[in-house]
């Protein structure tokens, strides 16, 4: 039997408890102040209840209306609750009954569709899909015995080498496990087949207090979020959202911790070298109620105790073998006219960054590539880059220490001299920090 929405639920089970012989007349001031949401909000729930046969209203001019209960259209409940499941993006967070994590034992199926794709890159097709797991399975592999293990893992790498799409590939895969899972004649889950509690995919952890309301939302979705003073499983996600967004970012973050606690949450979380110091007591709060698994560009030493609590796992360039296969696999050949020369030049200026390799072979997608343009393919990621950050530092304080140098000879052109420097330094500053 389709079991509804906790809000739809909730709306049907005042009616009921108003209703005599299945019907009920009742006001819809009076049952959103039962219900605690606004009268907008208990329209669009009637609404719903409507479309889905549970309910049946007769309007009665300058009276409450009537509604009448009906059994309901399981096959209509059943729709609704795959059109609202949460595996219908990247950004995954499923449910599964609370188990220990190291209960995963069984190897886990690659499953990808178009939809895990980012939206925006029009050219990426299903056979591309398949295409970006091209010599990451070993490390996939890594990360699943980790969370057996309940073990903490960072991916690291430099920009392009493909950590964001193992994360999202590896909550793929753990929704894929939970759908996947048997069930006995009851339609209960087979207890041989409990694995990961709840997963979710968060792109960005900064600024910190979007992203909490991000996990937020999605536990209040999976009905574990409890805010006091209010009855937040029974209220939509906008009602809710208004009494939270007047918490500050460590309130907000105990909420969340709270609700996450004893759950089996499971984590991934990229672009972690976004994380500033001010963040670390919060994202350790939520390392101690879930299982991390991120990725980042780079270990700052502003968050070093951070890295510390996780598994190191370098993310490395492909091989030129897989590089050449995901190539090909991205490419349209028919349209190149030289495709010995499309691929040596791809190669050559990607040094094996999977996003590099994409980007210029997604050109070969949209229109046909002549010789010419394949030879000014470039790409910045096979580029290796310099810091000049200590030179400038030295470079500032040797510009002090003559000044004081000058100032203790007495030497006042060598002071005019150190002066000027200073001054040339100060205006260099004024640029640096519009570098991006």
């Amino acid at each position: 039997m389709a079991r509804l929405p906790s809000h739809l639920q909730a709306t049907l089970d005042a009616l009921q408890a108003k209703a005599t012989d299945g019907v009920c007349q009742i006001s819809l001031a009076e049952l959103s102040q039962t219900l605690s949401v606004s009268q907008r909000t208990v329209r669009r729930r009637l609404r719903s209840l409507e479309e889905l046969g549970y309910l049946h209203t007769q309007h009665v001019p300058g009276q409450p209306s009537i509604y009448r209960l009906t059994p309901g259209d399981q096959d209509s409940a059943s729709s609704l609750s795959r059109r609202r499941s949460p595996f219908r993006s990247l950004s995954c967070f499923f449910r599964i009954p609370r188990r220990p994590l190291s209960r995963i034992t069984q190897p886990v199926r690659r499953l990808f569709t178009s939809g895990s794709q980012p939206a925006t890159e029009r050219w990426r097709n299903d056979k591309f899909a398949s295409a970006q797991t091209v010599g990451r399975q070993d490390i996939l592999n890594l990360l699943q015995e980790n969370i057996a293990k309940e073990r903490h893992s960072l991916l690291v790498g430099p920009l392009g080498i493909g950590k964001s799409h193992i994360l999202r590939h590896l909550a793929t895969d753990l929704s894929t496990m939970y759908a996947e899972r048997p069930t006995t004649n009851a339609g209960d889950v087979h207890p041989s087949s409990l694995v990961v509690g709840h997963c979710l995919y968060l792109e960005h952890i900064s600024p910190l207090k979007p992203a909490l309301m991000e996990l937020a939302r999605k536990l209040h979705k999976d009905g574990h979020l409890d805010v006091e003073g209010i009855e937040a499983r029974y209220m939509e996600w906008e009602d809710v959202r208004k009494k939270l967004a007047s918490l500050r970012v460590h309130q907000l973050a105990n909420l969340v911790t709270t609700a996450m606690k004893d759950q089996g949450y499971v984590l991934l979380l990229d672009h972690l070298e976004r994380v500033t110091p001010t963040m670390l007591p919060h994202l350790e709060s939520l390392m101690h109620v879930a299982l991390v698994i991120g990725a980042t560009d780079e270990l700052k030493a502003t968050t070093q105790r951070l890295w510390w609590s996780f598994e190191h796992i370098e993310v490395p360039p492909l091989a030129h073998e897989e590089a050449r296969q995901l190539l090909w696999q991205v490419a349209d050949r028919s349209k190149i006219e030289h495709p010995q020369l499309f691929e040596t030049r791809v190669l050559q200026q990607a040094k094996g960054n999977p996003l590099a390799i994409v980007t210029m072979a997604g050109k070969a997608r949209t229109a046909t590539l002549s010789v010419g343009e394949i030879r000014g393919l470039q790409h910045g990621a096979g580029t290796r880059y310099v810091s000049l950050t200590p030179l400038l530092l030295f470079l500032g304080a040797l510009i002090v220490a003559v000044r004081f140098v000058a100032l203790g000879l007495n030497d006042r052109d060598l002071y005019i001299l150190a002066g000027l420097g200073y001054a040339f330094f100060f205006v260099l500053r004024h640029f640096i920090y519009r570098i991006d």
